[in-house]
């Protein structure tokens, strides 16, 4: 049973993840991953996994069995893991010295809850990064500390190199492409979704909503990628708690499906994660117009240096900027040399600095 499912799951991606959620249930514990300081790689022993597609004992939903080592049955893959407020990265590429079970056809992620992924590279060997920051907390509502987190996932990327094997635009996706829960209008989301599977809001117990990345190799075409969301509750019944599973769609990832592009060929975002339609500068324009109307008798030389670095940087693209305003507000580590210290929490321009921030996450 399990071929038949596999074989319709690389046939047919999007409408086999459509019909059912595809959750990975199984993976493997033995990933090595080398640091490179600002990431850590799948190396290369550790790329090449196997799959295996089977139908939950209950029907209700797609179950993924992930291993390292070959057995019968099993497709030969790619498996990206999650680190906790860390990036890991992999290039599709096959280095085993002897290619059993053939070609790998499929990429996964693990399950998604707040992290992004970013597809680089040219199809055929593309390279993904899973990116978490879990940890990186800033005020405000759900929806603004999910797009901060994603931000500062977003920033990071300015320290990686482009791809070494070259291609075209890089695609981002965030929470905000899967978890209902990032958006201002979350009730809304919530109540179709309880409409969707027919359940009491009142008497649901634990909610799970989560998104997973998958790719299909098409050996002419190259890598192609998806977003598949779904829900899993948990619910009171008459005889117990009652499980639901719901899948939620499956997408492709490129600019015409979900995702986004974050640099260009030519090196710059075209999108930002606020949705205002005002852009990141703007907003810091706007904090360092704020703070040079008032007369300050008490200017740091902090602040000083950081109203000139920010001035001088205009040019060096929108994740740039990210990364120093984010520096300079002591929410992340400083992306190169020569920024100064971050910014006093005491000081007028911080709080200038951050109330644009602020909004510009939640436009």
């Amino acid at each position: 049973m399990s071929a038949k499912l596999n074989k319709r799951f690389l046939t047919n991606p999007i409408a086999f993840a459509g019909a059912l959620p595809l959750v990975i249930e199984v993976t493997p514990g033995d990933t090595i991953l080398k640091a490179r300081g600002t990431h850590n790689v799948v190396a290369s022993a550790s790329r090449v996994v196997y799959w295996d597609i089977n139908l939950d004992d209950t029907g209700q939903y797609h179950r993924v069995t992930i291993k390292s080592q070959w057995q019968g049955g099993y497709v030969p893959g790619y498996w990206l893991p999650w680190k906790v407020n860390d990036t890991n990265k992999i290039t599709l590429v096959d280095k085993r010295r002897h290619k059993t079970g053939g070609t790998p056809l499929a990429f996964f992620t693990a399950q998604l809850t707040g992290c992004s992924i970013v597809v680089q590279g040219n199809r055929m060997t593309p390279t993904v990064y899973h990116t978490n920051a879990r940890d990186s907390t800033f005020g405000g509502t759900e929806p603004t500390r999910k797009a901060h987190r994603a931000a500062i996932q977003e920033a990071r990327l300015s320290r990686f190199d482009p791809p070494k094997r070259g291609g075209g635009e890089e695609i981002i996706v965030h929470a905000r492409e899967y978890m209902s829960d990032a958006h201002p209008d979350v009730a809304l989301r919530l109540a179709q979704q309880y409409q969707l599977v027919n359940i009491d809001p009142d008497e649901v117990l634990s909610r799970t909503e989560a998104g997973m990345t998958f790719g299909v190799l098409n050996t002419i075409q190259g890598w192609k990628f998806y977003l598949h969301r779904y829900l899993f509750l948990v619910s009171a019944g008459v005889q117990g708690a009652v499980r639901t599973w719901q899948g939620l769609g499956c997408q492709a990832i490129d600019p015409n499906g979900v995702g986004r592009p974050v640099r260009s060929r030519g090196g710059h975002g075209t999108t930002e994660i606020g949705a205002s339609g005002r852009t990141l500068l703007a907003h810091v324009d706007d904090a360092i117009v704020a703070y040079t109307k008032r007369w300050h008798f008490n200017q740091s030389d902090q602040t000083a240096h950081a109203l000139g670095v920010l001035r001088r940087i205009r040019t060096r693209g929108y994740l740039y900027l990210l990364s120093v305003v984010h520096y300079y507000l002591g929410l992340d580590d400083a992306p190169v040399q020569g920024v100064g210290a971050p910014l006093s929490t005491s000081s007028e321009f911080y709080a200038d600095l951050r109330g644009q921030y602020e909004r510009w996450l939640s436009g």
